[in-house]
C-alpha cells in the first residue's frame, strides 16, 4: 500500500471527523424536534482513540455495566448462552465449551457449537505464539460467520482447508481463525482486530452482514456517544413486536433494520453508513500500521439469493408497513459502502452472484443463517482474493 492511498484514507477520516463536529449542532437540533433525546454527543477523543468515550473507558468505549443494560445477549444469566463481557469486543464467547444443538435440517440432525482455549470457534487450541512458517488469517463477523454449523463447516475453516490444498509456497502452512460472535457488528469487528493483535495475523477478514450490520454500527456509535433515542411511534414498536412473534428470524436478519430506518428520520441511515465506513477505515489504518492485509466480504440476506415465497415476503412487508425499496435498504447501503471503499482501494468480496447461480439453497430453510452450501461458497469466493493478497506479502 503506497503513501498516496494511506493519505487518502487519512484524509477521509479527517473529513468524517470534521463532518461529525461541524454538523453535530444541526443534527442535534433536528433530533430535538423529531425524537426525544435523553443525552447528547460529547466528541471528546479518549486515550483509546474512541471518539465520545471518556478517557477512563475500555477500548470498546462501553463499560460492562452499560453493556449489560443495552446488549440483549449480556442481560440476565449468561451461563446458558456461554457469552461474557469483553473490554475490546463488548461480547465474547466463553472458552472451551461444547454445546450440541439439535438441527433436523442438518445432514446429521445436529451440530456442535464449540470454542477453543481463546474462545474462538475452533476445534483445536490456538497457540499464542505463531508457529514458524504459518500464515495466520483472523476472521471477524456476526452469527452468520460464527456459524449455525459445526466448526469445520464454517467458511473460515473451509477456507483454511482450501488454502492447505493449494501447493502455494513450499513450507507455508495456513491457520484461519474464526473469531466471529453472534450479535457482533462493525464496531465489534474493529474490537476483534484490536483484541487479537497479539496473535500477529497476516490477514484480517471482515464479514459484513448487510441485513443488520448498518443498524448495529449506528447503535454502537450512539451508545458510545451516550445518546438514547426512543422509538418514534408506539404504533411502530407494537407492529414490530407482532411481526417478530410470527417471523422472528426474518425480522432479526434484515427486516428489523429495514423497519428501523423506514420509521426514523433519514439522517439515521446516513449516520449508520458513515459509522460503518468509519469502523472499517479505523481497521484499515490499524492493519496498515501492523503490516496486515485486509479483506471485506459482504454477506447477503437470505431473501436476496434464495427463493422465498412471494406471498410470505409480501405479508412480512405489509405487516411492517414496508415498501419493496424500504425492505432492500441493506442492499442499497451495501452498494454505497462498496463504492466508497472501492475508491480507497479496499479489497472487496461479494458472493451474492455465485449464491444466486447455485441450484441448492444457501441458507437453512428453518432459519435465516448460512447453511453448509452457503459457507462453502463464501470460502470458495474468498479463496482467489486471499491467495492474491498473501502472495503479495
Amino acid at each position: 500500500m503506497g503513501p498516496r492511498i494511506a493519505f487518502r484514507i487519512f484524509f477521509v477520516l479527517v473529513l468524517i471527523a470534521a463532518s461529525a463536529l461541524l454538523g453535530r449542532e444541526a443534527r442535534r437540533a433536528w433530533r430535538a424536534r423529531t425524537l426525544p433525546v435523553t443525552a447528547v454527543v460529547t466528541a471528546m477523543p479518549s486515550r483509546d482513540g474512541v471518539v465520545g468515550a471518556p478517557a477512563s473507558s475500555p477500548p470498546c468505549g462501553i463499560d460492562e455495566e452499560t453493556a449489560r443494560r443495552i446488549f440483549a445477549t449480556l442481560k440476565g444469566d449468561t451461563r446458558a448462552s456461554r457469552v461474557r463481557y469483553d473490554p475490546f469486543t463488548v461480547v465474547t464467547r466463553d472458552p472451551d465449551f461444547d454445546v450440541e444443538r439439535i438441527w433436523p435440517e442438518h445432514p446429521h440432525g445436529r451440530f456442535h457449537m464449540r470454542t477453543n482455549n481463546l474462545g474462538l470457534r475452533e476445534d483445536e487450541p490456538t497457540l499464542v505464539e505463531k508457529p514458524t512458517g504459518v500464515v495466520r488469517v483472523l476472521v471477524a463477523g456476526d452469527s452468520h460467520t460464527d456459524g449455525v454449523v459445526d466448526n469445520r463447516d464454517s467458511f473460515p475453516n473451509v477456507l483454511e482447508r482450501l488454502l492447505e490444498d493449494d501447493p502455494g509456497v513450499e513450507g507455508r502452512r495456513y491457520e484461519v481463525l474464526n473469531a466471529a460472535v453472534g450479535s457482533h457488528g462493525p464496531g465489534n469487528y474493529l474490537g476483534t482486530l484490536r483484541k487479537f493483535l497479539y496473535l500477529e495475523p497476516d490477514l484480517f477478514v471482515v464479514a459484513l452482514f448487510v441485513g443488520n450490520d448498518f443498524a448495529d454500527a449506528f447503535q454502537m456509535r450512539t451508545w458510545i456517544h451516550g445518546i438514547s433515542i426512543e422509538a418514534s411511534l408506539e404504533e411502530d414498536v407494537s407492529r414490530l413486536q407482532a411481526a417478530a412473534e410470527r417471523w422472528p428470524d426474518a425480522i432479526a436478519q434484515g427486516l428489523f433494520q429495514a423497519h428501523r430506518f423506514s420509521c426514523r428520520p433519514g439522517w439515521e441511515k446516513e449516520v449508520a453508513l458513515e459509522a460503518t465506513l468509519a469502523y472499517l477505515l479505523e481497521a484499515r489504518m490499524l492493519c496498515l500500521s501492523r503490516g496486515i492485509q485486509l479483506i471485506v466480504v459482504t454477506l447477503p440476506r437470505k431473501e436476496s439469493v434464495d427463493e422465498i415465497a412471494e406471498e410470505e415476503s409480501t405479508e412480512q412487508r405489509r405487516a411492517l408497513g414496508l415498501t419493496k425499496d424500504e425492505a432492500l435498504c441493506g442492499e442499497l447501503l451495501r452498494d454505497r459502502l462498496a463504492a466508497a471503499l472501492a475508491t480507497l482501494d479496499f479489497r472487496l468480496v461479494d458472493p451474492s452472484e455465485r449464491m444466486i447461480s447455485e441450484p441448492a439453497p444457501c441458507y437453512w430453510t428453518q432459519d435465516y443463517h448460512l447453511n453448509l452450501t452457503g459457507h462453502r461458497i463464501v470460502a470458495e469466493v474468498l479463496l482467489p482474493k486471499v491467495r492474491e493478497l498473501l502472495g503479495e506479502q
